[in-house]
């Protein structure tokens, strides 16, 4: 496992670092660095796994991107398909409407019933109320269907583009508190 991680430590020196500190009496030796890691060791340290951190991140954000991208591509070929599936639905009843008063038709005059007034008119009448009404719900569901799809595709590009911003912030946030640490450390 450790020979995996020699990139992190490449360069660093690893011997404590010892400082002498003047005082009333002389002079005294202290360890002036923890985990026996040099300034210039430990920043190396910080730095790579700076970098790594700010990778993830974007990487991160790319990946919600393409996951939002997918999923309103998705929605809209789904939207697609239910909106030809109600078309198709909205044509068969327009047809099954034609065949219904061409079977009433052909009943009432095999009956002999005046086809030109009466009660033969009011059903005929009614009948293509009803056929025409039904091919415009499902009409009408094609146009809810397009909107549901674009909301359903528009809330999955928000979202991916949302935890994208959030993860290229995330990342510029750890770049800039790496980079005040290196300042501060001189």
């Amino acid at each position: 496992m450790t020979a995996g991680l020699g990139f992190l430590t490449q360069g660093m020196q690893m011997a404590p670092m010892v400082e002498q500190l003047p005082t009333e009496g002389g002079w005294e030796s202290t360890v002036s660095r923890p985990a026996n890691l040099s300034s210039g060791g430990l920043a190396l340290l910080e730095g790579r796994a700076t970098a790594a951190s700010v990778l993830s991140e974007y990487a991160s954000g790319t990946s919600s991107i393409i996951d939002g991208v997918s999923g309103a591509a998705e929605a809209i070929l789904k939207g697609n398909a239910e909106a030809l599936e109600a078309r198709g639905r909205a044509a068969a009843i327009r047809d099954e409407l034609v065949r219904t008063v061409a079977r009433q038709r052909v009943a009432f005059a095999g009956s002999g019933v005046d086809m030109s007034s009466g009660t033969p008119v009011t059903i005929q009448r009614e009948t293509t109320r009803t056929g025409l009404r039904n091919a415009a719900v499902e009409e009408g569901n094609v146009s809810l269907k397009k909107i549901k799809v674009q909301l359903a595709a528009s809330t999955s590009l928000t979202q991916g583009l949302s935890k994208a911003g959030t993860a290229f912030f995330r990342a510029g946030m750890t770049d800039i508190g790496h980079r005040l640490s290196v300042a501060k450390r001189g």
